[in-house]
């Protein structure tokens, strides 16, 4: 009965917007998480404790005469969320996120989001306008922070007041160059034969050394590794394995920080996943999406 009258709103309030596609998504993750300390030794409150979150994403679009696309989407998140790593533990107040509005058509892409897009280069800096535009082989994005304030941690951008990036394949060779008013900048080529991936990138941050990472990627039959060397002489390594709706991966890199997760696919959304790592986080629990 709950659900006849849900969708009998949802007509309802949808009938005035006849042109309109209007989509509802969203995701579920419950289950058990202990978050140790970074020092590697158990935590005083490092106890397992139960998480559960929700995340529910609204999105509208419709198409002028002149065949403009316009695009409104925000989603709103609630509960106690986890994520393996660093961040543990996080409370998702439920507040309605601000809206993102777009724009799109022949002309490329307008994103509308107050401190709500990432820059290019860093994406610790927010801005509020970006363009996105491609024609066969190039891409061309813009990133512009409007009112000088970063989105991140509602101060000033860090001096970013834009970033922009340029894309190109040529015969198989993928090239990439990305900066920022800080004038810190990166670029990468990759080239793909069947399975083998090689990308050579070069980052030059703003008034810091630059750094030149080799990374070579394999992926096929289930099977993928990747593994990247860098000139400050750090380096790091993941391999995985999918098959018959199960997933494991494994990371590690110079420092011994290494972390393992799995996954089952139980169809129709939901999944089992679990997962631990080099300072004893570990969590087991369920994931739904719809």
């Amino acid at each position: 009965m709950k659900k006849i009258l849900l969708a009998t709103t949802i007509l309802g309030m949808s009938a005035g917007f006849a042109a309109a596609d209007v989509k509802v998504s969203g995701s579920a993750k419950a289950g058990i998480a202990r978050d140790a300390d970074l020092s590697g030794t158990l935590a005083t409150d490092s106890e397992f404790h139960v998480y559960n979150t929700v995340t529910v994403k609204f999105g509208a679009t419709v198409v002028s005469d002149a065949g403009v696309e316009f695009g409104m989407s925000t989603s709103i998140s609630g509960g106690n969320s986890y994520s393996l790593g660093d961040d543990g533990f996080a409370d998702e107040g439920g507040d309605l996120g601000a809206p993102k509005l777009t724009i799109s058509g022949a002309f490329g892409k307008l994103t509308f989001k107050d401190d709500g897009i990432d820059m290019l280069y860093d994406d610790g800096t927010a801005g509020d306008v970006s363009y996105d535009y491609s024609a066969g082989d190039l891409s061309v994005s813009l990133v512009s922070d409007v009112d000088g304030i970063d989105g991140v941690d509602g101060t000033t951008a860090n001096g970013v007041d834009w970033s922009a990036s340029l894309g190109y394949t040529v015969s198989g060779v993928a090239l990439s160059l990305v900066t920022d008013s800080t004038a810190s900048s990166s670029g990468s080529v990759s080239y793909t034969a069947g399975a083998i991936t090689g990308t050579l990138e070069m980052d030059a941050p703003a008034a810091a050394t630059t750094v030149t990472t080799l990374t070579i990627a394999y992926a096929a039959d289930g099977i993928s590794a990747e593994v990247s060397t860098s000139s400050d002489s750090t380096w790091s390594a993941s391999v995985g394995y999918a098959a018959n709706s199960m997933s494991v991966d494994y990371s590690t890199d110079d420092a011994a920080e290494w972390e393992a997760t799995a996954s089952y696919d139980l169809g129709g959304g939901a999944k089992v996943v679990g997962g631990t790592n080099y300072i004893q986080d570990a969590y087991a629990g369920v994931e739904l999406s719809f």
